[in-house]
């Protein structure tokens, strides 16, 4: 006997379907289902027999969209579509649904229908944040992935195989379907949330073996990041381009990728002349190397350079130019490339010269004024009989030695506005020293941090260093014990945000228990002490304790704070200089 008219052979052939299977009659009633139906669903096929299988495997949700499907079967068209079907125990499974009808003698008499697991597929769609949809007819959707459903805002079952309402997803369906041909679009469409996004838009027709189109196949990207990176862009290209200072582009090398058009009048150069070299080209100060070292280890570690470099043209002049150079980053912050700013400030580098001579030559004057008053006054001491005429012309002489021991340090130093503390104060002591007959050892002291004030905080804090030293050999040391005494001055200077103390101390007569900052027994010297250590924003405290001592803390923020190698200066009647 033929296999084919045997109906156990159509039986072992319809059980080793590896799709879930089942033939249902003219009314969607059960007929027989296979065994992967019932392992796949989880119904028995003795215990479902004759029963509708919408009530069976379709949930409520999904009711009205299965008995469109099965109007279309029964009317005898072959169907297929993805849709949400229901196990036994409430859980949706994803599955792909073929469906056609059985004719026997001309006549149907049955549906055969099969359900292909699609999980893992509808898993890896819905993982992904691009759109994904196929078009089943020019305006109805067939399935679509969480993307798309998200952004609508509305479940896949609400979606899903049912007319599509955004415009934006219909408009030029119909031209896809009817050339057969790709197209790819932007459109903006409204989000679930109101906002209105930029999507790229592709639909691909697929064709059956007739060379008919069996469904189009759509995916969307959002852009609207993409499109206000490409305005802010074109914005940011445009200020460039019309920029008025030289900006130069270069790549995460630090090699030169562009000059705007300000850099290629101002440097004499074209984009193409230099592309791939280094900025450096452009440096024209003596220590170069050393300074692009610099520049490189600054900007490199993501951080902006600035400062003021004297630049070169192609035609070998110079200029002086306030550069800025900051790294450009991804969006993972990563360094792609940098922008070098430049503004030339050659005519301010001159004014700044200019003025910086004349403030010396005001500088160089006033010094030499107050020379001539020390002389002055050093003459008129010794021409006086009354001892404390002397004492008076000397003190007068010391305090302004101090004003003019400022000017010098001005006019010693490349800047013509701050003075080098460590250095004035040991000049201080020195001359003091020099100016006393007197056989105390004198001792300045400083740590390992050298920092620089201005000229009116220099001579403040010199006239305290005068006064409490002057203070010192005139009543601690009786004249005939004066050979064992010292004399120091302390400069700490702590790392920078914390406070700075001066401390002046002697092994002389203990400080009288009455005297008091601003009290009653105050002569002139400590009230000037005291009013000088306001001027620089700080405090006078007496010490009578451990270490007996005049302490002046003033606070860290000062011009000019800078490292410096660890040094302490003696200079004393024996070991100094003379």
């Amino acid at each position: 006997m033929e296999p084919f008219k045997n109906p156990a052979f159509f039986y072992q052939l319809f059980q080793g379907i590896p799709e879930a299977a089942a033939v249902l009659d003219d009314h969607d009633r059960v007929i027989t289902v296979n065994r992967r139906f019932e392992t796949f669903f989880g119904y028995p096929c003795a215990a479902i027999r004759g029963r509708y299988i919408n009530d069976l495997i379709v949930s409520d949700e999904q009711a009205r969209e299965a008995e469109a499907y099965s109007r279309i079967v029964l009317s005898g068209t072959p169907l297929a579509v993805n849709a949400i079907r229901t196990h036994a125990d409430g859980t949706p499974l994803e599955v792909s649904i073929s469906a056609r009808p059985i004719f026997l003698e001309g006549k149907q008499e049955a549906l055969f229908v099969m359900y292909r697991d699609i999980s893992d597929q509808v898993i890896l769609l819905d993982s992904v944040d691009i759109h994904i949809w196929y078009l089943s007819g020019p305006d109805t959707y067939g399935a679509i992935n969480d993307a798309h459903a998200r952004f609508l805002g509305r479940s896949k079952g609400e979606i899903q195989h049912h007319p599509i309402e955004t415009a934006a997803f219909r408009d030029g369906n119909r031209e896809v379907f009817s050339s057969a041909t790709e197209i790819t679009e932007e459109r903006w469409a409204p989000r679930a949330d109101g906002a209105r996004r930029l999507l790229k838009i592709t639909k691909k027709p697929r064709f059956d073996r007739e060379g008919r189109i069996k469904y189009v196949v759509c995916t969307a990207r959002d852009t609207t990041e993409e499109r206000e990176q490409e305005n802010s862009l074109r914005l940011l290209s445009s200020m460039v381009e019309r920029s008025a200072d030289p900006m130069i582009r270069t790549d995460a090398n630090h090699r030169i990728t562009y000059l705007n058009p300000a850099a290629e009048k101002h440097l004499g150069w074209t984009t193409g002349e230099v592309r791939g070299k280094s900025p450096g080209i452009f440096n024209a100060e003596e220590q170069a190397q050393e300074i692009q070292q610099e520049i490189l280890e600054t900007i490199r570690s993501g951080q902006t350079y600035q400062g003021r470099l004297r630049n070169r043209r192609k035609d070998g002049s110079t200029f002086v130019a306030q550069i800025k150079i900051s790294p450009i980053t991804d969006r993972q912050g990563q360094i792609i490339g940098y922008v070098d700013i430049q503004h030339d400030v050659s005519a301010d580098q001159e004014e700044l010269e200019t003025r910086d001579l004349l403030l010396k030559e005001v500088q160089h004057r006033v010094k030499n004024n107050l020379a001539t008053v020390v002389s002055l006054l050093s003459l008129q001491a010794t021409q006086q009989e009354d001892s404390s005429v002397t004492g008076a012309l000397e003190d007068a002489r010391r305090r302004i030695e101090a004003v003019l021991t400022v000017y010098e340090s001005l006019h010693q130093e490349s800047s013509s506005e701050e003075v080098r503390l460590s250095r004035y104060l040991e000049e201080i002591v020195r001359k003091l020293r020099d100016s006393f007959d007197s056989s105390l050892a004198f001792s300045f002291h400083w740590d390992q941090r050298e920092i620089t004030v201005d000229s009116s905080t220099a001579i403040a804090l010199g006239m305290i260093v005068n006064e409490l030293l002057t203070n010192a050999v005139k009543h601690a040391f009786p004249r005939q014990d004066q050979t064992q005494g010292t004399v120091d001055v302390f400069l700490e200077t702590p790392e920078p945000g914390e406070t700075h103390l001066l401390r002046v101390r002697n092994n002389g007569a203990p400080l009288p228990d009455h005297l008091e900052p601003g009290g009653a027994g105050s002569g002139l010297g400590l009230t000037l002490v005291q009013s000088l250590a306001r001027k620089v924003r700080g405090a006078l405290a007496i010490h009578r304790e451990e270490d007996p001592c005049f302490a002046i803390t003033f606070p860290a923020v000062l011009p000019g704070v800078s490292a410096a190698p660890t040094r302490a200066s003696q200079q004393d009647a024996h070991h100094g200089p003379e």
